[in-house]
């Protein structure tokens, strides 16, 4: 189907993660300053073992549950070691190492030149979610609801986009929609090459850590991000306060993972860990988490509302929106 200009559509919606109304969101860092908690980076040995989890005593004092110990020197030296370290609870001296490593690995990305040749930035993102069904007082199990989305964009607005469902099987949810020109998005293009600039491309303005995460999550899920871009985001995130930094691993790839608390203070046990997942070596999204740290203490709905992983399953350019081929 091809849509004319002037046609008011637009995409489906990402979901970033609802947000919990009772909850009031803070950053950890902002709990650390006020507490006057002193704590360094933690470092977790082995993938398998638990993350780390935030316990809240009678004082009211956020603490860290793993022993802390010194962080490697940069996310390169992350990387080569084994079991992976992790920066934890963003205090003052953390977190400017947090900032310091952002900006190396912006530096880095930069450095890489400009992408492929092709017409057309291509997209393919994963949604996993729970029942979008589920309603408050359930008690059963909390099901699953898988989409794939599948985007073209030329430089004109020229596109395509087709999404389709693979919690059970396969169908297609949307029609195979193509543009001549205009093709909507999640913000206007071009996207901007500097970290102030992109931070007023968002809609929200990226007023706390997780809304940076956040926002950051949904414009990548929306628009491809040339080489500039990438590292502008990554710069975006080292001016961004209390921030999580860890090397992972994801499909064999090395990968960093920067996180952000959602902090209920009334209901501690019901923190929410915010994850945008990138690419060590290029910069590229690889995956969008929003988690509760103790999923067990939560109530099936609040978790059906809130819990989700997005990952981009590949991310190019190509010749033409035809390839590679749609479908599950």
């Amino acid at each position: 189907m091809f849509v004319n200009h002037d046609e008011a559509l637009t995409p489906p919606p990402i979901d970033r993660g609802r947000r919990r109304t009772v909850a009031i969101a803070v950053s950890v860092a902002a709990i650390c300053a006020a507490a006057a908690v002193v704590a360094a980076a933690a470092y977790l040995p082995g993938p398998a073992r638990p993350e780390v989890r935030y316990t809240v005593p009678p004082t009211g004092h956020p603490q860290q549950s793993t022993p802390a110990a010194p962080a490697p020197a940069s996310v390169d030296a992350w990387a080569s070691r084994s079991p992976a370290g992790m920066l934890s609870a963003p205090t003052p001296t953390v977190d400017r190492r947090v900032r310091r490593e952002l900006r190396s690995f912006a530096d880095r990305v930069a450095a890489r030149g400009q992408d492929a040749p092709g017409r057309y930035a291509y997209l393919q993102v994963r949604q996993d979610s729970h029942d979008p069904d589920i309603l408050p007082g359930h008690t059963g199990p909390l099901g699953r609801h898988v989409v794939r989305t599948h985007r073209w964009r030329g430089p004109g607005g020229e596109g395509r986009q087709v999404s389709f469902e693979l919690t059970a099987g396969c169908r297609q949810i949307n029609a195979d929609t193509r543009w001549n020109r205009d093709m909507p998005g999640w913000v206007d293009e071009p996207l901007a090459d500097d970290p102030a600039m992109l931070r007023r491309q968002l809609p929200g303005r990226a007023g706390t850590p997780t809304d940076v995460i956040a926002d950051l999550a949904a414009l990548l899920e929306n628009h491809y991000a040339s080489t500039p871009v990438r590292a502008t985001v990554l710069r975006l995130l080292a001016e961004t306060p209390g921030l999580l930094l860890a090397p992972t691993t994801s499909g064999g790839r090395t990968t960093v993972a920067v996180s952000a608390m959602d902090v209920d203070l009334p209901q501690p046990d019901r923190t929410v860990r915010y994850t945008l997942t990138f690419d060590a070596r290029t910069g590229q999204p690889v995956a969008y988490q929003t988690a509760f740290l103790d999923p067990g203490s939560v109530p099936a709905y609040e978790r059906a509302t809130t819990e989700l992983t997005h990952t981009w399953q590949q991310v190019t350019r190509t010749t033409s929106t035809t390839t590679p081929a749609v479908g599950c």
